[in-house]
C-alpha cells in the first residue's frame, strides 16, 4: 500500500515537473507568437502560421483544462468536461497534420513549426491518459474473473 502512495506522489511530481518544463514555455510562445503574428506583415506565411497559431491555442486552452480537471479528479481523466478533451483533441489533430504537411513539402513551413512545437506538449498528455489507464489495475478496483 505503501509503495502505490509514493509512486502515485512521484507520479504527480514528475506530471508537475512536465508541465513547468514544458507546457508552460510552449503555451508562453505561443501567446507571443499570436502578439507577434496579429501585427501586418508581409510575410507569405503570415496567415497560414496565425491560422495555425490560434488553433494551436485552442489546443493549449483544452489541454490546460484537461490537465487541472486531471489534478482536482484525483489523477484521473474520468470524469473531466468534454469541452477540454475535444480541445486537447484538436490541439494533437494539429500537431501531428502539421508535422505531416511540413513531411509532404519537405521544407520547414508555418505549419510544421506549429507542430514542432507541440511535440513538447504531449509528453504531459501521454502522461496524464497512461495514469488514468493504469488506475483502476494499480488501486485493486479492477473486477477480477471471479466477480463477473
Amino acid at each position: 500500500m505503501g509503495g502505490s502512495t509514493w509512486v502515485r506522489g512521484a507520479g504527480a511530481t514528475l506530471l508537475v515537473l512536465e508541465l513547468l518544463l514544458l507546457a508552460i514555455p510552449v503555451t508562453l510562445l505561443d501567446g507571443f507568437g499570436l502578439l507577434v503574428l496579429l501585427q501586418p506583415n508581409d510575410h507569405p506565411d503570415r496567415m497560414p502560421t496565425l491560422v495555425g497559431t490560434v488553433l494551436a491555442g485552442i489546443g493549449l486552452l483544452g489541454f490546460w483544462w484537461l490537465t487541472g480537471a486531471f489534478l482536482l479528479n484525483g489523477l484521473t481523466l474520468r470524469g473531466s468536461p468534454w469541452g477540454a478533451r475535444v480541445g486537447a483533441g484538436v490541439g494533437v489533430a494539429l500537431c501531428l497534420a502539421s508535422l505531416m504537411v511540413g513531411l509532404l513539402f519537405g521544407r520547414l513551413t508555418g505549419w510544421a513549426l506549429v507542430g514542432l512545437l507541440g511535440l513538447p506538449i504531449l509528453v504531459p498528455l501521454a502522461h496524464m491518459l497512461c495514469a488514468t489507464w493504469q488506475r483502476p489495475i494499480r488501486d485493486g478496483t479492477a473486477p477480477s474473473r471471479g466477480d463477473r
